[in-house]
């Protein structure tokens, strides 16, 4: 991606999830090689770190992000021989070896110069905007996450307690619609299950999940306003104090239909 702003032209090279468990340096494919020549090139050279950079310290949480993605140090520095300068940290595996996890993580990616957000010591650390400063402009991150274990979210602090270490969330509701015939079935269910339903209710509550009657199947979501709110004014802080302003959202959910 090439951006423009006063004249000066920004070079920006975005990739997806990095899974890295291996030293990426010892591969000489020219295929592969030509690819870290296109990162290197950028002036901003992007990806999101899916792994813990940890030498597998701390403790292993109740709940992974689906695997623990612990990994030894030298990871930082692959990553930093790849040519990437800015990383997302909010993921489902931020919090694989909690909080310990977290901490050598960010000691690793300091050690080598890669600017990192979406995580913290609480909340406010964990959605504020990270800086990389370029010849062409400086440059905001904010991570967040709305696929991960709900102990793995940030906390607030306050004056009178500690806040949380964790990733910054975005988190959702959904509610499944269904036509009336299917809702019947569904009220149906519920007797069944032994759960307090009324006939003419509109709205239904099944192992946590709520179904609501309509005309037709659909999956909708409703984010959460506070996490909202959150992130549009860490965006807005990042907009004042930067020349662009990247959001990098990890999310693992399916859209309004199976073919979304």
């Amino acid at each position: 991606m090439i951006l423009m702003s006063n004249n000066k032209i920004l070079r920006i090279a975005a990739t997806g999830d990095s899974f890295i468990a291996t030293r990426l340096s010892s591969y000489a494919n020219p295929r592969f090689l030509k690819l870290v020549e296109i990162i290197r090139s950028a002036d901003v050279r992007f990806t999101n770190c899916e792994v813990l950079i940890n030498d597998f310290k701390g403790y292993p949480a109740v709940q992974s992000g689906g695997t623990y993605a612990g990994n030894e140090s030298y990871i930082a520095d692959e990553l930093k021989w790849m040519g990437f300068n800015m990383v997302s940290r909010a993921n489902n595996h931020a919090m694989d070896y909690r909080e310990i996890g977290l901490i050598e993580t960010s000691k690793n990616l300091d050690r080598v110069g890669i600017v990192h957000a979406g995580v913290g010591m609480n909340l406010g650390e964990a959605r504020e905007p990270k800086y990389l400063e370029t010849p062409s402009g400086r440059v905001a991150l904010i991570s967040a996450a709305s696929s991960f274990p709900m102990e793995a979210r940030a906390g607030e602090a306050r004056p009178d307690i500690q806040g949380r270490p964790g990733l910054n969330p975005l988190r959702y509701t959904v509610t499944i619609e269904v036509p009336e015939d299917a809702f019947k079935n569904l009220i149906n269910i519920a007797k069944v299950m032994g759960l307090e339903v009324k006939e003419d209710s509109e709205e239904i509550r099944i192992l946590g999940q709520k179904f609501k009657k309509s005309t037709k199947y659909e999956v909708k979501y409703e984010i959460n306003k506070l996490d909202l709110e959150g992130n549009l004014k860490a965006i807005r802080d990042a907009r004042r104090m930067a020349d662009y302003v990247i959001f990098s959202m990890h999310s693992h959910e399916r859209g309004r239909t199976l073919e979304e």
